[in-house]
């Protein structure tokens, strides 16, 4: 999959090539052959195809975006934009235009006007792009404009060639052509003989066409028709292709990767087909990947992962002050480690199998694995908050989030003392190898009410010098860890506020999905704010800046900020619909205000 990926970036980035595509000889072809596609034309060797069905509406939804003015209206950018490194693509698209006597934008959604593909074989790895114009007569007058061009940009040095009576522009890899309406550019040359003889010979799509193939024909069928772009990747062509890589392998790296992609890497490797949709809105940028999906396709070493019959929750969100994200999964990590032998290598069962005796001993000599770790419910969830130092003493010079772990007890009673002594047990040893370290010492604290339990450590303040002035406070004092209890609920956080907060919260019902992220780009601006001056203290002496320079990549990282409303990922298996479903999307901030970036601080330590 990385070969037939990297041969689709460096076709793609090829700028150059695409422009001299066009400095062709046009041949018309048959009226009939002009309603085919893409996909019609590309064969079912096909691993990845892109598909753009309406290329103008595209171009003009991208530049005409919100943001992108937006964009242009941050100094920081406008400056980059006049500057001496991008002076020769401007100066490139003046000279674009002027050849063509239209405006750049009016002539790429000319030339696109009736789709755009790219797609890569997994045969040779070959990549390809087809373009279809407006019309012929369109096709032939950029094609004599281009060729000008081209001829002046390469020096004269472009090589043309003939394949069945069509002129072919030889590009340093692979080469080009113009047919009819078509536009045609590959990166090797029998690539672009089989395409040529297809787009040459077709009347309408065959049992060879891509099109025909029943894996692209379902992933077409759930497509969602406002899409403005889809990326499609044929699966069996891919592990075919892939041999033994290690992603097409039921075994992970290490315990981490199994278990955020183990689920997935199963996934990858039975499904025929997976479909990534862009869908473009003034509000949120959205990507949407589709993919078939079945429960039996998990082994009994991954039922884990999604949970019986893909049924896994994950925990609702307590909505503290001063959210800043949080990223929720179902995951069962204590079959997870009870089915090591299945899932990982000798070395790594080894380190495990020493983890979890040192671990054992820690609580009281239980298992690990299955009495310690499946003392804890499936649902996992992480949190990250905002501080607030404006009732605190001793304010560190960077000011980091809090941070919390919270996870559910199947039997509360029985592990809610071996929780607290091995957290004890914890602090004390962080007190002994801060005194070898030199730092400050942790106080431990306990606090009770009637259904709620908080062990607290905080640090001892820091001596202050008898004269001169105090040093800045050092990171540490971002910490005040804690463990707290409530019902059937663990938390396990950064400080004794965000805990203490989450508690006081009320809960809500668990969601029916398998990753739930989100990240709050107010709060992250409120962060970038709080830490001003040392991140400009750090570009100083970094970077050689100056304070005003330092101050103005400051304000600039702000501002993007302040474009964003926030960023969600989701993946959720569908089992009636026979899917797994994955989505990425970035939510933006009207355009009629800014998310702002308070000066002050909010949230506890």
């Amino acid at each position: 999959m990385h070969v037939l990926g990297r041969s689709l970036f460096h076709f793609c980035s090829s700028a150059a090539a695409l422009t001299a595509a066009f400095a062709l000889l046009a041949v018309p072809l048959p009226a009939v052959a002009q309603e085919l596609t893409g996909p019609d034309i590309f064969p079912q060797t096909t691993a990845i195809c892109v598909e753009v069905t309406d290329p103008p509406a595209l171009l003009a939804a991208l530049v005409r975006h919100p943001l992108v003015e937006r964009l242009q209206n941050i100094d920081g950018i406008r400056k980059a934009l006049s500057s001496p490194e991008v002076q020769p693509l401007l100066t490139g698209r003046n000279f674009f235009q002027l050849q063509l006597g239209m405006p750049w934008l009016e002539a790429l959604q000319a030339v696109s006007a009736k789709g755009l593909w790219i797609a890569v074989d997994s045969r040779d790895q070959s990549a390809a792009l087809l373009i279809r114009g407006r019309d012929e007569q369109l096709m032939q007058d950029v094609r004599l404009k281009l060729l000008e061009l081209t001829r002046l940009t390469a020096g004269g040095n472009g090589k043309l060639d003939t394949y069945r009576d069509i002129p072919v522009y030889r590009l340093p890899q692979g080469g080009a052509a113009v047919v009819g309406q078509w536009l045609l550019v590959v990166n090797k040359n029998e690539a672009g003989r089989r395409l040529l003889d297809r787009l040459l010979d077709l009347q309408s799509a065959d049992d060879q066409s891509l099109s025909a193939l029943p894996a692209w024909q379902q992933s077409r069928a759930s497509r969602q028709p406002q899409a403005a772009a889809w990326l499609w990747a044929g699966m069996q062509a891919i592990r075919d292709a892939a041999g033994n890589r290690a992603v097409f392998q039921n075994r992970a790296e290490n315990p981490g990767v199994e278990l955020l992609f183990g689920g997935l890497q199963t996934v990858l490797n039975h499904t025929d087909w997976m479909q990534t949709e862009l869908l473009v809105a003034d509000s949120s940028l959205r990507l949407a990947l589709t993919a078939p999906f079945s429960a039996d396709w998990m082994p009994e070493s991954r039922q884990w992962y999604f949970g019986p019959d893909a049924a896994g929750q994950v925990p609702a969100v307590p909505q503290v002050a001063g959210l800043l994200g949080s990223i929720g999964m179902h995951r069962n990590v204590s079959e997870m480690w009870q089915r090591a032998g299945d899932l990982f290598d000798a070395d790594i069962n080894d380190r495990m199998a020493e983890a979890e005796s040192n671990l054992g001993t820690v609580f009281g000599g239980r298992d690990f694995g299955d009495e310690v770790l499946g003392a804890f419910g499936p649902e996992l969830l992480l949190v990250a908050a905002r501080q607030d130092f404006s009732a605190v003493q001793t304010v560190p010079a960077i000011q980091l989030p809090a941070f919390a772990l919270v996870l559910s007890l199947k039997d509360a009673e029985t592990m809610r003392p071996e929780l607290r002594r091995a957290f004890q047990s914890a602090i004390g040893f962080f007190n002994i190898t801060g005194i070898q370290e030199g730092r400050p010492q942790l106080d431990m604290d306990m606090q009770k009410s009637a259904d709620s339990e908080l062990i607290i450590s905080r640090y001892l303040p820091p001596r202050r010098p008898a004269t001169g002035e105090a040093p800045p406070n050092p990171l540490i004092y971002n910490f005040s860890p804690t463990a707290a209890f409530q019902g059937d609920q663990f938390v396990l956080a950064s400080t004794e506020q965000l805990a203490a907060e989450i508690l006081r919260v009320p809960r809500q019902p668990a969601v029916a999905a398998n990753v739930v992220m989100d990240v709050k780009a107010d709060v992250a601006g409120q962060l970038v704010a709080d830490n001003q001056q040392s991140m400009v203290s750090q570009n100083m002496l970094t970077k050689g800046q100056t304070r005003e320079e330092a101050e103005a990549e400051v304000l600039v990282l702000q501002q993007l900020i302040g474009l964003m409303q926030g960023l969600t990922f989701q993946v959720r298996p569908d089992t009636a619909a026979k899917q797994l479903q994955m989505e990425l999307e970035l939510r933006l901030t009207p355009a009629d205000g800014q998310n702002g970036v308070a000066g002050e601080s909010g949230r506890g330590n």
